[in-house]
């Protein structure tokens, strides 16, 4: 059942015990006052896939072929919405037990430091210097999350994501998206990746 051969759209394929997961890339640097928020319209200009033994090393390899790097070590920045920030907790929790540093916005800060996540503050752009963006322009920030809703809060958080963009920092801008990055650091560190053929020399 599971090596059986399938026909799609005329082509034969092969069952297997790989898995496979899309990365793209986006033309985010080459247009200054572009936002990488993603929306329906926006079309990627480059396409890969990572393919591995598991969802984990899938994951990494489709990050590291669409040029997004993973630290392995450093701060990583956090502005969230109010809805995200209890998620949010137990990855900030993961990634100060894997030995990244951890800060944030004003607000999201206080919610972490009052449950016991040891939290940088961070004052946001309109709160007067040094700020958030000069940090992470001054490239101590190994990555960023900024979760956002709204016109006011998609606005006021656009210098965050642009300096990401402008020093080539990932910054994450959905919880989910969050959540597979870190799993993506964690098969780097803990786990050799392999390589194989999509194709074994005896199908050619």
């Amino acid at each position: 059942q599971q090596h059986r051969e399938m026909q799609l759209e005329g082509l034969p394929w092969r069952v297997t015990d790989a898995v496979s997961v899309k990365g793209v890339v986006f033309p985010f640097k080459k247009f200054p006052e572009s936002d990488s928020l993603l929306g329906p319209e926006m079309k990627s200009t480059g396409e890969s896939m990572g393919r591995g033994k598991n969802y984990s090393e899938a994951l990494a390899k489709a990050f590291l072929s669409s040029n997004i790097r993973l630290p392995k070590m450093g701060q990583v920045f956090f502005s969230l919405r109010d809805k995200d920030k209890e998620g949010m907790l137990t990855l900030a929790r993961e990634l100060q037990r894997m030995g990244y540093g951890v800060s944030a916005t004003t607000g999201t800060a206080t919610f972490f430091n009052d449950r016991g996540v040891n939290c940088l503050s961070l004052r946001k752009v309109d709160e007067g210097r040094p700020h958030c963006v000069d940090k992470i322009r001054s490239g101590e920030v190994a990555f960023v999350i900024n979760t956002t809703s709204g016109r006011r809060a998609i606005e006021a958080s656009f210098d965050i994501r642009r300096a990401c963009t402008d020093y080539n920092i990932p910054c994450l801008t959905e919880s989910d998206a969050a959540e597979a990055f870190i799993l993506a650091l964690k098969n780097t560190r803990n786990e050799s990746s392999s390589v194989e053929a999509l194709k074994s020399m005896e199908e050619f």
